[in-house]
């Protein structure tokens, strides 16, 4: 039975919509072609890579320079958010770093998947849910105690 990393699927969507999102005549684009000669036009159009070929790409400084202006500021969230939230331990400024990707995907126009976002906003929104459920119980629970 195989087994597969729980955050393998978060880091293929981000990477396939940021490839689908680069411009196909720009740096970064050919320098993927360059980097991965087996990957078919097809599969690099769509932006179809798997984990050891994001984690290669993320150890590369070359591919970094490579891309313009808006495609780096993508990339650069996109490395952040898989280093400080999909890993075992979670920066506390999470949710500076998702909004960082968010805004950057908005502004390189990447369309982003449905179930992505929702899970983003889970994860940003969930702490705040489970803060107020404990007040709210924890009043309720004194007030029914005491009288």
């Amino acid at each position: 039975m195989k087994k597969f990393s729980t955050t393998y699927p978060y880091k293929v969507g981000p990477m396939k919509n940021l490839v689908k999102a680069m411009n196909k005549d720009g740096g970064g684009f050919q320098y993927l072609k360059t980097k991965f000669p087996r990957i078919s036009d097809a599969k690099m159009k769509e932006g179809i890579f798997v984990g050891p070929q994001i984690r290669e790409l993320m150890n590369d400084s070359n591919f970094e320079s490579t891309l313009n202006e808006a495609e780096q500021r993508a990339w650069t969230a996109f490395v952040e958010v898989c280093h400080n939230f999909l890993g075992n331990k979670k920066k506390e400024n999470y949710r500076e770093i998702i909004l960082e990707l968010l805004s950057s995907y908005k502004t390189l126009k990447c369309n982003m998947c449905l179930k992505f976002i929702s899970w983003i906003l889970i994860w940003i929104s969930f702490p705040l849910i489970l803060e107020q459920y404990q007040m709210n119980t924890t009043k309720g629970f004194i007030k029914t105690y005491c009288t």
